[in-house]
């Protein structure tokens, strides 16, 4: 019997033989055990004539983004490692910034490096710091997943 089951590592959805074995992903070459996958709901919603409430179109996402707690952990890490590298970059640059304006002579050259270096490296920062939050409420998400 072929039965449609999803990957405990990766989400990945495929097709399997015999419910209580295991088998490999194809998609990221893992050993998963073969659960079947409940079929998608196929909700109503009803108007009334106003607005269906908030926690639907919520539910409605989920159905339509499944992903396995392993893919999740990873999106995060990746937000995470990015977010890093763009806090390192603004630091790296807010440096450079700061040596150029002390190795200037002349006080415009240095009030410019200082209003655009430290601008980009603001910038920067700012990026990677939203990058790093949105990494956490993803690993909160991971962490809070029940698949």
């Amino acid at each position: 019997m072929t039965l449609k089951i999803q990957c405990q590592h990766c989400g990945h959805i495929c097709e399997a033989e015999v419910e209580g074995k295991t088998v490999i992903c194809p998609a990221c070459q893992k050993e998963t055990e073969v659960r079947e996958v409940p079929p998608l709901p196929n909700p109503k919603i009803e108007t009334n004539g106003s607005p269906p409430p908030i926690g639907t179109f919520l539910k409605l996402h989920s159905f339509l983004l499944p992903m396995g707690t392993a893919k999740i952990r990873e999106t995060a890490d990746n937000f995470a490692i990015g977010s890093l590298l763009l806090i390192a970059f603004s630091l790296t640059g807010l440096l450079i910034t700061f040596l150029i304006a002390l190795g200037s002579n002349d006080e415009a050259d240095a009030t410019h490096a200082w209003i655009v270096g430290g601008s980009i490296s603001g910038s920067l920062f700012t990026a990677g710091a939203w990058g790093y939050l949105v990494a956490q409420i993803i690993h909160i998400r991971a962490n809070t997943d029940k698949n």
